[in-house]
């Protein structure tokens, strides 16, 4: 069975940029914050910019929550076009 897709856009204030993500549906809040914690780090060629992941939170732009890490995103009714956040 193939894993469902979402583009979400992430929104990084650090960097006052916005971002396209393609996510699995089935993957952890904790595995996509990584994910694009990574790739932004990468992109911007900033290795500081998230130099301690585990204060960094990921959270959803319709709840203004933050994503518990062990919840799927497909749990939280994260969709395709779905916006996140990343602090």
């Amino acid at each position: 069975m193939e894993n469902k897709k979402i583009l979400a856009e992430v929104v990084c204030p650090a960097t006052s940029r916005t971002y396209d993500f393609v996510l699995e549906a089935g993957m952890t809040a904790g595995s996509a914050l990584k994910k694009i914690a990574a790739e932004i780090i990468n992109y911007e060629r900033m290795d500081m910019l998230f130099s301690d992941i585990g204060s960094a939170e990921l959270f959803c732009d319709e709840s203004e929550l933050p994503l518990a890490e062990d919840i799927t995103l497909d749990e939280y009714g994260i969709t395709s076009g779905s916006r996140l956040m990343i602090i």
